[in-house]
């Protein structure tokens, strides 16, 4: 490896570069954490250039790096930084560094040992003389441990020699941790984070139903944090010490992704991952990838792309905005990473208009079919409702189709349409439509509209509800709230309170007596003949009438 400096190397003299490049002929004795000559000389050098010096030394004693900071810090060197850990091991550098006498640890201090999981961190207290008076080394936990990190203290001149047996040993710890709880790859396992000034209910409320997005998604949720604070920090929602110990928990416990619970800035995102290190995922982020790939009509992938596009639009950053430096002075108007961000834009641009269009003509023919729905007078029944409500099974139930259902949120993002028979013999259609959600992203939501639209012109609505789920009234809320946003509050309802095995019915009585409500359970064959009596009963007290949605 060349000799090279890392850092604050401006406005040092040659004799002090020469001091600096000389400490990597050095071949300090890996048992140690740090050789007493060795720490000696960082505390002079350190001393002499009024700068923290900091080297970076593997498991065979050789010196790889070299970093030069201020009065406070010292940078961990970008090259070594990519040789941070994999796989739930530790990346077998530690980072020596010196440090102000009777100054206190920092946050910084505690994320680099976690983040790029080094074998050690080692402080060298110096006195203003450049003299080294005591001795701290850091080695990190495995989790489970109640404290992130062990540290322990030594005199410069007593420092044991059983440095590598103590990493081994603790690496061996860390990575049967790591496999006990290592059931996927690194990225499709994460931690998923949350931050409220307010009450802890309702954040701890949507934080579960995060996890659930994530199931839904195939990600893995290894821990779920939430924070409180008086205030949010602008550049990265959570607080310092929050951070590190999400940091160290990712470590600990090979997680690759951070999930966060609401909708980023791409500042916030790039801030998040250039402080964690971890792939970064917002809520919004992570309905996109659900409806991406549950997505099966060309109108469905169609809208699910648009959406993915102009969520993408303000965080074209990366090569474009580091290059963009690169231009300007005479004779140059523009650097060639400003070009290259304008490139990808204008790009992004017409795709986004030549889906736009695509997805018009599509919506005109669907809205042909529906009118053409409308002149039949084929009494229509639309099945809406909270995502996970069990709306498929209870469709399937109702006309014997094979529409898919699972325990997940967004498990059908399409449309389906199928004709059955009621009890008296009737014909009618039913309609099964996608999951609504809380705080549905702007983004989706002309996705989601296009999609809903489909039960304009229907006769009756059966708004299903998970009974089961402690957090129904607030759903049935959001439900009611999306419905009249999008003008289809004046359909007539029927509430069909869904997984009566898993409840109380007793307990659930009054609420579905107020609601003029059924009490049912989709999976069980008398309830879904007894709800659809109820719908007959319902379609034949309706107005004869034309509705609003069928005038021309």
């Amino acid at each position: 490896m060349g000799e090279r400096l890392h850092g604050r190397t401006s406005g040092l003299a040659a004799s002090e570069l020469r001091a600096l490049e000389n400490l990597y002929r050095r071949r300090p004795d890996p048992k140690l954490a740090v050789p007493h000559d060795l720490a000696n000389e960082l505390g002079e050098i350190s001393e002499r250039i009024s700068r923290h010096v900091g080297v970076v030394v593997d498991r065979r004693g050789r010196l790889v790096d070299v970093s030069i900071g201020d009065a406070v810090e010292v940078p961990y060197p970008a090259a070594s930084a990519a040789d941070a850990r994999k796989d739930g091991r530790l990346c077998g550098l530690r980072f020596i560094r010196t440090k102000s006498e009777n100054t206190a640890l920092t946050n910084a201090e505690r994320l680099i040992l976690t983040k790029y999981g080094l074998d050690a961190l080692v402080l060298l207290y110096c006195d203003r003389g450049g003299r080294v008076r005591r001795v701290q080394t850091g080695i990190i936990f495995p989790p489970g441990m109640g404290e992130p990190i062990e540290w322990l203290e030594y005199a410069p001149s007593a420092i044991p020699d059983d440095f590598l047996e103590r990493v081994e040993a603790r690496e061996e710890e860390i990575d049967r941790a790591a496999q006990r709880g290592k059931i996927t790859e690194k990225l499709d396992r994460a931690i998923l984070v949350g931050i409220t000034t307010g009450p802890p209910g309702p954040a701890r409320e949507s934080l579960s139903e995060l996890s659930e997005l994530s199931r839904s998604c195939g990600i893995a949720v290894v821990d779920s944090l939430l924070q409180r604070r008086d205030r949010v920090n602008p550049a990265t929602l959570f607080g310092g010490g929050f951070l590190e110990e999400l940091v160290h928990r990712a470590a600990v416990d090979n997680v690759g992704r951070l999930v966060v619970d609401g909708e980023l800035t791409p500042m916030q995102a790039r801030n998040l991952e250039r402080t964690t290190g971890l792939a970064v995922m917002d809520r919004t982020m992570l309905i996109l990838e659900i409806f991406g790939r549950r997505a099966v009509t060309t109108d469905g992938r169609m809208r699910v792309d648009l959406a993915k596009l102009q969520y993408l639009g303000p965080h074209l950053t990366g090569k474009g905005v580091d290059l963009s430096r690169l231009g300007g002075g005479k004779g140059r108007s523009r650097g060639a990473g400003e070009m290259k961000l304008e490139m990808d834009k204008r790009v992004l641009r017409d795709n986004i208009v030549k889906l736009k269009r695509q997805i018009a003509d599509i919506a005109r023919r669907r809205e042909e079919q529906r009118k053409r729905r409308r002149i039949s007078q084929t009494p229509t029944i639309s099945l809406v409702g909270y995502t996970n409500a069990g709306k498929s099974t209870l469709f399937n139930a109702l006309t014997g189709a094979r529409v898919y259902a699972e325990d997940l949120l967004f498990a059908t993002l399409e449309t389906t349409t199928r004709r059955a028979r009621l009890p008296g013999g009737a014909e009618c259609l039913f309609i099964d439509t996608v999951g609504f959600i809380r705080e549905l992203p702007e983004g989706l939501m002309d996705a989601f509209r296009a999609t809903i639209e489909e039960i304009d012109g229907s006769h009756l609505l059966l708004h299903v509800v998970d009974a089961s789920n402690d957090a129904f009234p607030r759903q049935i809320a959001a439900v009611e709230a999306t419905l009249r946003d999008l003008g289809f509050d004046w359909i007539p309802r029927l509430i069909v309170f869904n997984k009566r095995d898993r409840v109380d019915p007793q307990a659930l009585a009054p609420i579905v007596q107020e609601r003029e409500g059924v009490l049912i359970s989709a999976i069980d064959q008398a309830d879904v003949r007894s709800l659809a009596e109820e719908i007959e009963r319902r379609i034949a007290k309706l107005p004869a009438e034309r509705r609003p949605s069928e005038e021309e």
